[in-house]
């Protein structure tokens, strides 16, 4: 469903979050975000050896009102004056609290309008690895290739104004591990192949680290592998693929637990 306003456009999209129902719609008085990224490119055969590659990128990105969603966090956080300078009045007819719609007859909190705004800054560094090799092997030719990014900084603001948090290494914003890995190994022999992709994700910190800067009792996720399996055969004008994923069977981790004060 799409409606159009004045002042914002409704696409009909609802979340489900841990207190509220977030709707998430847009503003036409949005401005454009800016931003710089330096960075630096290198791609070498070392030694000439034409079938190896390395590239390293070092990066380094800061942008300033930045496009993102306000959080039903954000909202009741502003609303609620909880930075002493969002609604020091305490005015129920404050930017932040008029997103918070309510039940008509209850009055209990029924949904929170989550706005695409210009919330803050974000500041994100890191490096990013890749190696590439291949060799005859046999009859045919193995093939390996990793890449691996580490993750330096990425500070951002929930919302003009607010201090920063501080997201590496936690599952805010979408997960911003220490580091991730994605490798895989591949044998081609004629028109036959074989592929196998390991992902490994090291344990990472929980959301509720970054937004209550560290202050939290709820606990993460242990480190990750995940393996998966690819063949092919090509007849030509028609190639036949086959794949297991997660191979191992791994189970998912248990994210988020909350051990409390008693264990017991």
């Amino acid at each position: 469903r799409h409606r159009r306003a004045r002042d914002q456009l409704d696409v009909g999209r609802t979340v489900v979050a841990a207190a509220t129902t977030e709707r998430e719609h847009g503003r036409e008085d949005r401005r454009r975000p800016h931003g710089a990224s330096p960075m630096l490119l290198m791609v070498t055969e070392p030694f000439g050896w034409s079938n190896l590659t390395f590239t390293l990128d070092a990066y380094q990105i800061e942008i300033t009102d930045q496009i993102a969603r306000l959080s039903s966090f954000a909202a009741y956080f502003n609303c609620l004056n909880a930075n002493g300078e969002s609604n020091s009045s305490y005015d129920p007819n404050n930017e932040y609290c008029l997103l918070i719609g309510r039940n008509g007859t209850t009055g209990d909190r029924e949904q929170t309008d989550s706005l695409y705004l210009n919330l803050g800054d974000l500041e994100t560094s890191g490096i990013d690895f890749s190696l590439s090799w291949s060799s005859d092997l046999g009859p045919g030719t193995f093939r390996f290739d990793t890449a691996v990014n580490y993750l330096l900084k990425y500070e951002y603001q929930p919302f003009a104004g607010a201090p920063f948090n501080d997201a590496k290494g936690t599952l805010d914003q979408g997960g911003q591990f220490d580091y991730s890995v994605l490798t895989n190994f591949g044998y081609r022999w004629d028109a036959f192949s074989v592929g196998l992709e390991w992902r490994h994700l090291p344990s990472v910190d929980s959301v509720d680290k970054s937004l209550l800067a560290g202050k939290t009792t709820v606990t993460g996720a242990g480190s990750y592998d995940l393996f998966n399996l690819s063949a092919g055969w090509d007849l030509g004008k028609v190639r036949l693929r086959a794949g297991i994923d997660n191979i191992f069977d791994k189970d998912p981790l248990v994210v988020g637990a909350n051990p409390g004060i008693d264990t017991n």
